[in-house]
């Protein structure tokens, strides 16, 4: 699957954002490493950097595609920014996210428990799927009740009526934790499986933001989600953990 969400520059746009909201975040990660006997928390705050990111240059119009940004929750405290955007004359909501970890928590797979609030925001993508991504009529019966509710949460003044596909801008990192694939990606809720509609990974070679690639960065421990704070992702648990639970 391959469509243009976004123009080149735009592209580019959204791939320096990235890098410098990265940036960022790996500094602090160094710089808490030195000055804390403990730091590891802070690798939990990766995304926050990441959304401030996108906030600051929709805020300095460097992002003009983006309208206007959210506070949102999955769950009791989890906090990230959603984006409401236009692009090809059409509405859509933005959700930056690292991609290893929109895989383990969207997709449906065997034994695997999956994020509740992914699940409704991709409700959205409803129409938008059966139009570009085409209909899965063996796969349409894994989406019950007792996980997707009928109707999508609205966020206060925002009525989602009004756009026609959620995406992810996703990220990889390699073993040096940089960077190195960007994606933009369609949470399809009929297959519940994640859907690449546009690669911008080309423009990681072309961007203007250097990287900080550092050996200290690159041996800090992994930023895993404890397993304290998988309650705020409100985790849906897969039928056979239920009957087994009974």
């Amino acid at each position: 699957m391959s469509k243009q969400i976004f123009s080149d520059l735009q592209g580019q746009q959204i791939v320096d954002t990235l890098l410098m909201g990265y940036n960022r975040y790996a500094q602090m990660r160094m710089d808490m490493a030195k000055d804390l006997e403990l730091s590891g928390s802070f690798a939990w705050t990766k995304s926050n950097f990441l959304d401030d990111a996108f906030a600051k240059a929709y805020q300095s119009g460097e992002l003009e595609f983006i309208e206007f940004f959210e506070h949102a929750k999955a769950g009791e405290s989890w906090e990230y920014l959603e984006f409401f955007a236009e692009s090809n004359n059409e509405k859509i909501l933005l959700m930056v996210k690292n991609f290893y970890r929109l895989e383990q928590t969207f997709e449906k797979k065997s034994g695997r428990s999956q994020s509740k609030y992914l699940l409704e925001k991709a409700q959205l993508n409803q129409k938008y799927s059966e139009a570009h991504v085409g209909d899965f009529p063996n796969i349409i019966e894994q989406l019950t009740l007792d996980i997707i509710p009928q109707e999508i949460s609205m966020l206060e003044n925002v009525n989602l009526d009004d756009y026609s596909a959620f995406f992810v801008l996703a990220y990889d990192t390699d073993v040096s934790k940089q960077i190195n694939r960007v994606r933009v990606v369609l949470p399809d809720p009929i297959s519940q499986r994640l859907v690449v509609m546009q690669d911008l990974t080309q423009h990681l070679a072309l961007s203007s933001i250097t990287p900080l690639n550092n050996e200290e960065f690159a041996q800090l421990p992994d930023d895993e989600l404890p397993a304290a704070l998988t309650a705020d992702y409100e985790i849906v648990v897969p039928a056979q953990e239920k009957e087994d639970a009974q």
